[in-house]
C-alpha cells in the first residue's frame, strides 16, 4: 500500500510540474464538437519520440527535486520519501536495462497500463504519461501482474 501512495504522490507531483507551452491552447475557443476539433488540430501533428525516447523524457519529467533533491531519476519502486534511497540513477545515466542481476543494476520502463491494452501500438506503447522509470530487476519480478493490494509482499 505504501508503494501505491508513493507512486500516486510521484505521479501527482510530476503531472503538476508539467508546463503548457505559452499560447498552446489559444485556438481552443469554442465548445462541443467544434472544441473537440480544435483540440484535435492542436495535437494532431505531435512527434512520437518512440519507446527509447522515454529515457530523454525522464531527464526532465521524473527527476527527484522533492525528496533528497539530488536530481536522480524517480524510481517508482525504490524511491524512499522518508529516508535515503537504496540506490539511485542519474538522469543522464547509461544504467539502462538490458541486463541485470540484482536491484540497483539499472533502470527501465514500467507500463502502468499494459501494452496489450492497445496491442502494443504506437503512440500508446510509448506514452510517457503511463510509462515510468523503475528498477529493472523489480520490474522484471513484477512481470505483467496487475497492480493491487497484496496480503504479504515478497
Amino acid at each position: 500500500m505504501k508503494q501505491l501512495y508513493t507512486f500516486a504522490l510521484i505521479f501527482i507531483i510530476t503531472t503538476g510540474m508539467a508546463q503548457i507551452p505559452s499560447g498552446y491552447y489559444n485556438s481552443a475557443t469554442s465548445s462541443g464538437y467544434t472544441l473537440k476539433t480544435q483540440l484535435y488540430n492542436i495535437i494532431k501533428n505531435h512527434t512520437d519520440k518512440g519507446y527509447n525516447g522515454l529515457y530523454t523524457t525522464y531527464q526532465t519529467s521524473d527527476v527527484d527535486n522533492f525528496y533528497e533533491k539530488d536530481g536522480s531519476v524517480l524510481d517508482m519502486y525504490s524511491e524512499n520519501p522518508k529516508g535515503t534511497d537504496p540506490y539511485t540513477y542519474a538522469t543522464n545515466s547509461t544504467q539502462r536495462c538490458g541486463t541485470y542481476t540484482k536491484e540497483g543494476d539499472c533502470y527501465n520502463r514500467e507500463h502502468i497500463i499494459p501494452q496489450s491494452t492497445f496491442n502494443s501500438s504506437a503512440p500508446m506503447v510509448s506514452d510517457a504519461h503511463f510509462i515510468i522509470p523503475t528498477d529493472g530487476k523489480v520490474n522484471g519480478q513484477r512481470s505483467n501482474y496487475p497492480h493491487g493490494t497484496v496480503a504479504t509482499a515478497t
